[in-house]
């Protein structure tokens, strides 16, 4: 079983089945525009969710015009936060933040994931999910146009918990790079951490503090910052100074990451942006490139969560 590891994307121009059959699912096909091709309600089987069965999740596509087998454009995959109880891939945006990505020839994917009841922790399956569906964009790769190569994690919140700590736990050779802006990376470091902090470690890890003992062989295998490796993919850290997520959660992984020599960018903001309010589209677009064509290659830009 894998270790759990994007909510936050773009706005104008910002971004655990392996092989589940030979379709891309049943999605419904949707067209935005003469750029962009959509499939919603795209299902990825997945384990069970605490306190449910084994079920599928969904996940809707937002593909370049442009993208075919021939012709693959790199991939993003968008995870939503909400405190681990929460969220929904096509909530805070999330459409046109799939329209832009697509305008701006990436492939995104907007995901579902198991989301607990509250009071039910469900590590590790979260993350679970979140390298179930790099699995499937791995095995569908033709149907999109993707190339699966070029896959990156984005999150804000906590899905930049789940991306970060997925890709540490993939490594390079099947997560090109990874983006979180406000994630908790080090659960083993209660450093300014304060009430809404433990409540959200609580509905992932099921942990009443961060530094409960009874917990701490838990939140270690949580925290993606003590798993780092050289071949933990680039990553782009984004964080306020005064945030519901203490920036020593930011500074921990950047540690992490230097110490490995591994290649990290970071975004510290004055004030109290939460997954908000911060770009990566320079970094992506040096890591994984854009495509030519009808797409308009991406930019640096304005950001929102």
């Amino acid at each position: 079983m894998r270790s759990p590891v994007l909510v936050a994307v773009l706005t104008a121009v910002a971004v655990l089945c392996a092989a589940c059959g030979t379709s891309a699912g049943p999605g419904v096909p949707v067209s935005a525009s003469g750029q962009v091709r959509e499939q919603r309600g795209i299902a990825y089987p997945t384990v069970a969710c605490p306190p449910r069965d084994s079920r599928t999740e969904t996940a809707d596509a937002y593909l370049p015009a442009t993208a075919t087998a021939s012709s693959p454009v790199p991939a993003v995959v968008l995870i939503h936060g909400g405190s681990f109880v929460a969220g929904s891939r096509s909530a805070g945006g999330f459409v046109a933040n799939g329209r832009d990505l697509a305008a701006h020839c990436w492939a995104a994917f907007s995901i579902d994931y198991c989301l607990p009841p509250q009071g039910t922790p469900g590590y590790p399956v979260e993350g679970q999910d979140v390298a179930a569906f790099v699995d499937y964009v791995v095995a569908h790769a033709v149907t999109f146009g993707v190339d699966p190569h070029r896959i990156v994690l984005w999150g804000g919140s906590a899905g930049a918990t789940l991306a970060v700590d997925t890709a540490t736990h993939l490594g390079n050779a099947q997560v090109a790079a990874a983006v979180g802006w406000s994630g908790g990376y080090s659960f083993t470091d209660p450093s300014g951490a304060h009430t809404s902090n433990e409540r959200n470690v609580a509905n992932y890890l099921g942990c009443p503090t961060l530094s409960t003992p009874s917990c701490a062989a838990t939140a270690l295998a949580a925290s993606a910052a003590d798993h780092v490796t050289p071949s933990t993919p680039p990553m782009y850290l984004a964080n306020s100074t005064a945030e519901l997520v203490p920036l020593p959660q930011l500074t921990d992984m950047t540690a992490a990451l230097h110490t490995a020599g591994v290649e990290v960018r970071t975004q510290i903001l004055p004030g109290d942006q939460h997954a908000t309010a911060y770009t990566a589209v320079a970094f992506l677009a040096a890591r994984i490139g854009s495509t030519t064509g009808t797409c308009t290659a991406p930019s640096p830009s304005g950001a929102r969560g």
